[in-house]
Formats: structure tokens, sequence, C-alpha cells
């Protein structure tokens, strides 16, 4: 199911190069990325609050390496350089194949910042949002103290 304009409409999935819908590999890509999406939504939530949060640390973990075995990392990318033969002008292109099918989320930037992604290598490793708090606390209210009235005059 996709949303569209707030309402759940079936995706086309097509097999193969050709024909309509969504090519089958983006589907499995985006299945993948929605329960990571959802966890780290879940892990800001309960820091925002001030609930416990570790569990849902551990949900992320399991989301985003379960990702990463069938697919590489969140922010794969694939670097190419085109030279211009007349001009001479070299234009370098970055695509990332496992972020473009999901980027009409709006948390696809939020997924892609959970890891640290080194280009060269072509690694990632678990960002900090999975062993550590990254939203400070809510700020304690301070105590209500009765006001001291003034006599009037």
């Amino acid at each position: 199911m996709q949303m569209l304009d707030g309402a759940a409409l079936p995706v086309t999935v097509r097999k193969g190069r050709t024909g309509d819908g969504m090519p089958e590999k983006h589907v499995r890509i985006i299945s993948k990325l929605i329960p990571i999406r959802d966890a780290v939504r879940e892990v800001l939530k309960a820091q925002e609050t001030d609930r416990p949060w570790r569990d849902l640390q551990v949900r992320l973990r399991v989301a985003w390496s379960s990702f990463v075995r069938d697919f590489g990392p969140v922010n794969h990318t694939t670097v190419s350089i085109q030279e211009d033969s007349e001009t001479g002008e070299v234009k370098e292109t970055h695509r990332q194949p496992n972020l473009a099918p999901f980027r009409d989320d709006p948390d696809c930037w939020l997924v892609a910042s959970i890891e640290d992604y080194d280009l060269e290598t072509d690694t990632a490793k678990p960002g900090p949002i999975f062993s550590e708090r990254v939203i400070a606390p809510p700020a304690r209210r301070p105590s209500r103290r009765r006001q001291m009235r003034w006599p009037s005059c």
C-alpha cells in the first residue's frame, strides 16, 4: 500500500524491466526501510517524552541490520565521473540506489541520518541513535511555590 493524498492505494509491482508499476526490488527496499523509519520515530518519541528507549534501540538495530544484510548500507552511493570531450569539464554524479525508492517518504532523510557512512569503503556503522540519547530529556518544571501576596494599600 502507498499513501497518496491521505488515501491508501495498492502499489502495482512489475517484474522485469518493462511495464507499469514499481520494480520488485524497490518494493523490497521500501519494505525494509519502513521498519527502520518506524523504529527511529519510536526511539526519538520515547527520548522526547522521557520514557524507556533502550529496547526500542535494539529494535532499530535489528531492523537496520536486516536491511544492511540484504541491500548494503542505507546510504550506499555509486559515483560516476564523466568528462566532456569538447570542453574537458568533469561531471561527478552521486546516486543512492537504496534511498531513491524511498525519497517520497517525508522521513527519508531521517532514515539516512542514522548511520555513519564511509563513501570511500562503501561501509556504514550504526550512528549515535543506536546507543545514546540523542534528544535531551524534557525540561523539568520548577515546583510551584506559593506566590507571596503583598498587602494592598
